[in-house]
């Protein structure tokens, strides 16, 4: 355990999150905290809407600059381009979009994992149920994630839904870069759900390859609800399937109004991930959004936050296995999420207690008796020991 990560004076940091001056925020994965920054990003893009007049000649543009600059952002936080980014308000919103863009048959099967988020979840039961489209859920084995899939494959297998860390325990796919290598191999769609990965590990989008990647911009990226994205592969651009879920003045290159209404017309997409976008996005919240990746951009140039990430994650699970009321449920592949159980109280109770009694904010995972921390950047070992020392 290196011990200087702890040293590390981040008090600057705190200080732009005001509600870590009266709570203890343990659920980034969850919900992250909005810094100050961010919220007065917002205030402000809403203020040019208010004095510019959103349908001016410089409130328009204003739009697009901002919608632009996250994108810009964005890429830039996940190494890719702009093109491959379609902004959503959530991470469910980018999985429907990739999972509703093939023409699936009842022939067709769909694998996913027995631990992934109702967000990934329901969609497939809805294509099951639209499509008679074979659904298999899996067991995955956290030392070698690869073997499972792997192991699972048939020659109806058309995609692979994935969650690049699981929302139940924490544990990773440590190795998704050679999984998604091999499904690309055998053209199987991958379709990863980042929701617990991007701000809590580094992920870097070209060298991970893979066809959808969706996550949120409320959690780990502590920007606010109703932000998120959904990452296309460029190599999908000019092919059909994948279909748009909503098509409409995002979608298109510029027509003449007088072609519109010819059907004879074959319009033209867009030719970048625009295609999968709706209109009509609130520019605000994607500007806070934008905000708060530059507080978290600007975080890593004063000391590498996922280390940091990596490092508390693993020292409150050291101690919690010296509890022997409490069994670990997070493996040592892990990102900032870690899961337990207390064999004397209830995961209800316990978050209830901890929340009522000392404003200690974790999560239950309802339907396992699990209890969740999320550990980010600004968290502070001291804060750790405190929640330790709650825990009978």
């Amino acid at each position: 355990m290196q011990k200087e990560i702890y040293d590390i004076d981040i008090q600057d940091i705190r200080a732009n999150i005001p509600i870590l001056k009266d709570v203890i925020s343990f659920n980034s994965g969850m919900d992250g905290p909005l810094p100050t920054t961010t919220i007065k990003a917002i205030n402000d893009s809403f203020n040019k809407q208010y004095t510019l007049g959103p349908f001016t000649q410089v409130g328009i543009k204003t739009f697009y600059d901002e919608i632009l600059e996250t994108k810009n952002k964005l890429a830039s936080f996940l190494s890719c381009n702009p093109e491959n980014i379609s902004l959503t308000p959530n991470t469910t919103f980018g999985m429907n979009i990739a999972l509703n863009a093939f023409n699936w048959t009842s022939e067709d099967e769909i694998i996913s994992t027995k631990h992934e988020h109702p967000g990934a979840l329901f969609p497939l039961y809805n294509l099951k149920e639209r499509y008679s489209t074979k659904i298999k859920l899996i067991e995955t084995d956290t030392q070698n994630p690869l073997k499972s899939i792997i192991n699972s494959l048939s020659p109806n297998t058309k995609a692979i839904v994935l969650s690049h860390v699981f929302y139940e325990t924490g544990n990773t796919i440590h190795n998704l870069q050679e999984i998604l290598t091999v499904l690309r191999e055998k053209n199987i769609i991958s379709i990863i759900d980042g929701a617990q990965a991007v701000g809590a590990i580094k992920v870097n989008l070209k060298e991970l390859n893979p066809d959808f990647y969706a996550a949120p911009g409320h959690k780990w990226l502590m920007g606010p609800y109703g932000t998120g994205f959904l990452y296309i592969n460029e190599i999908l651009f000019s092919k059909r399937p994948p279909w748009p879920s909503i098509v409409g003045f995002n979608s298109a290159l510029f027509s003449n109004k007088d072609r519109l209404y010819d059907f004879n017309f074959k319009w033209k997409p867009n030719e970048n991930a625009s295609l999968f976008e709706f209109g009509g996005l609130n520019s605000s919240i994607f500007k806070g959004l934008g905000t708060s990746i530059d507080f978290i951009t600007g975080s890593l140039k004063q000391f590498n936050i996922y280390n940091r990430i990596h490092q508390l994650t693993a020292y409150l699970i050291e101690r919690l296995n010296q509890n022997p009321n409490i069994t670990i449920h997070t493996s040592k592949n892990h990102a900032g999420l870690v899961s337990w159980q207390h064999k004397n109280i209830h995961a209800h109770t316990l978050v209830n207690k901890l929340w009522e009694e000392k404003k200690i904010a974790i999560r239950e995972i309802q339907g396992l008796n699990l209890s969740r921390a999320s550990i980010h950047f600004f968290n502070t070992k001291e804060e750790i020991d405190f929640l330790l020392s709650q825990l009978p």
